[in-house]
């Protein structure tokens, strides 16, 4: 493969041809395609199409066509490698004379040799892999894990196998030559091959099998590797990726493979780098709204704020982010091998959209203040500050109008301040929505467990809730079905669940001298408010589907009986 091929797809790679197009035409998102009026001839009812998963325009009006260099080349009447020129210019690549087309090539070579040395050592580590369940034959073949030895065997393969020694200088694969002598980057280590979008590895990650520091190690930035423009898996997930199934952006090697290896193939990794304007427009390329779902510690949480802040400075109609919130000090590895695919794609199916992260984001930052009307003007200006951060004119003013909203808003709920009674509001007002709602399945769960004669008089209610920690399910699934549900409290059998219930449960709510009464209404508030609404919005979207496809009369009655339901609850509320 030639360098110019190279820098015909980088460039294709780096700029969206919608965002590259609207500076010059009006264009409006129409299922996956956007449309506008054709700029190359005169026309009143929009023909003109772009793709940006094509990378291609066409008119159904003058028939013109092409991708991003034809683009250039009509809109400027400049030859092919006029426009060439202009792109490459404008992303920031220098272009490579002919001479020197073939100069990387001994690079490639290299690293291709390099993993099969790796991966011929491998069995060294066989039993390590197992444990981490890295060993299973898909995987192992999609990913080509292998392993690094304590030795300098390296250097004598990759010479034994025609490689030069000047491209091994380049290759980031050794450190610093001593006495003539290669000492390898990577010892003792896991080695995940990292490859670009045309299946070439570029670069590798080393990960300690035992003690050592750093626990990751990647190589160097080459003239083929700028992390900027990388992504982990990028080159297998970005085939899967569809409207319904969009990128997942994680941090680690092992956390990419095991989503993976549980089905969820659209995930990439940012391998502990900070995740660029480079890597958004890779990802905005296939996916319009791809899902941040970093490590559910402090550190993980700092990532995601970050990355929705630089998101801010990259919008584009149509273009933004999801966040997927773990719950605290879990990666998404250990999420899956300890609650399974289920949960982690209930936790998936509802994200957190960019503007609802970023003002709990806010909120945060606010509840750290003591909230004087100077120190709120602050914290406000602080915020619009970020939105004038927004390129696009319409969404830099629907942001505006919404955060003022949630501002407006935030000392005028209701249910908020009535929750804020109920709970420890201290602790309360630190959690974000994902936990507030994960909380209050731990509050109505302590109530119940706490008064078990209050269980019979709620059965119906706790049918009706998925509960998102699978310990609680599995817990108020066995009681539901039970005769005695004191017995099943008391038992052996679930005495860690009932203590995690009683521990958690005790930080927000307390349980003094309430009457069952008082503890009955305060557990359908926090119910209505906080658990049932997304059941019962989702069941009636079922009702709904089901209705439309069969249009049979007991469809019908079903969801007209759902429908009532919700107004009669809305009504109570309201009351």
């Amino acid at each position: 493969m030639t360098n110019f091929s190279d820098t015909l797809l980088q460039i294709k790679d780096r700029l969206i041809l919608s965002d590259f197009i609207r500076k010059d035409v009006e264009l409006t998102l129409k299922g996956r395609e956007y449309v506008g009026n054709c700029p190359f001839h005169s026309e009143k009812t929009g023909s003109f199409f772009v793709s940006d998963e094509k990378c291609a325009f066409h008119c159904f009006g003058c028939g013109v066509s092409g991708d991003i260099f034809k683009y250039v080349m009509l809109r400027d009447g400049v030859t092919f490698p006029q426009a060439f020129k202009k792109l490459a210019d404008l992303v920031g690549i220098e272009l490579i004379e002919n001479k020197s087309k073939q100069k990387n090539a001994g690079i490639y070579k290299v690293l291709e040799a390099a993993t099969d040395f790796f991966e011929k050592n491998k069995s060294i580590v066989t039993e390590y892999m197992k444990k981490r369940e890295l060993d299973d034959l898909t995987i192992y073949n999609t990913f080509h894990i292998g392993y690094a030895p304590n030795s300098n065997e390296l250097y004598k393969y990759l010479i034994n196998n025609g490689c030069k020694e000047t491209d091994i200088t380049k290759s980031g694969l050794f450190l610093e030559k001593y006495t003539n002598k290669f000492y390898p980057r990577f010892k003792e280590r896991l080695i995940f091959p990292i490859y670009d979008r045309r299946n070439r590895v570029i670069a590798f990650g080393g990960r300690v099998v035992s003690n050592g520091e750093p626990k990751y190690l990647n190589s160097p930035e080459t003239e083929i590797f700028l992390k900027h423009n990388t992504l982990y898996a990028y080159n297998i997930a970005y085939e899967n990726v569809t409207d319904k199934k969009p990128f997942i952006v994680t941090e680690g090697y092992v956390d990419v493979i095991t989503m993976h290896r549980y089905g969820f193939n659209t995930t990439v990794g940012t391998m502990g780098t900070a995740l660029s304007t480079n890597h958004l427009a890779m990802l905005w390329k296939y996916s319009d709204e791809p899902i941040i779902c970093m490590d559910g510690d402090d550190a993980g949480q700092k990532a995601m704020n970050r990355i929705a802040r630089l998101a801010l400075t990259a919008l584009s109609p149509g273009k933004s982010l999801k966040f997927c919130l773990l719950p605290n000090s879990v990666d998404p590895d250990t999420f899956l091998k300890t609650e399974g695919a289920n949960a982690m794609h209930s936790l998936l199916s509802r994200p957190i959209s960019l503007s609802d992260f970023l003002w709990e984001e806010y909120l945060k930052e606010l509840y750290k203040t003591d909230r004087t009307p100077e120190k709120t003007a602050l914290w406000e200006n602080k915020i619009f500050k970020d939105l004038e951060t927004i390129p696009d004119n319409t969404i830099r003013r629907l942001y505006k109008s919404k955060i003022r909203s949630s501002i407006y808003n935030l000392n005028h709920s209701k249910s908020q301040r009535v929750i804020r009674k109920i709970l420890n509001a201290s602790a309360y007002k630190q959690l974000s929505v994902i936990e507030r709602n994960a909380m209050c399945e731990y509050v109505l769960s302590y109530i119940l467990v706490m008064r078990p004669a209050l269980v019979s008089s709620m059965i119906e209610k706790l049918s009706y809730i998925t509960f998102s920690n699978k310990s609680l399910r599995n817990f108020w699934n066995f009681i539901v079905e039970s005769d005695d549900p004191s017995d099943v409290i008391a038992s052996d059998k679930f005495s860690r669940v009932v203590e995690e219930i009683r521990t958690t449960g005790s930080k927000f709510y307390q349980i003094n001298e309430q009457s069952d009464e008082e503890l009955l209404n305060d557990w359908i508030f926090i119910f209505d408010k906080i658990v049932s609404r997304p059941a019962e919005k989702k069941e009636q979207e079922m009702a709904s589907k089901e209705f439309a496809k069969s249009g049979s009369e007991k469809s019908w009655e079903r969801l007209k009986a759902l429908k009532m339901y919700s107004i009669q609850v809305q009504r109570g509320k309201n009351a």
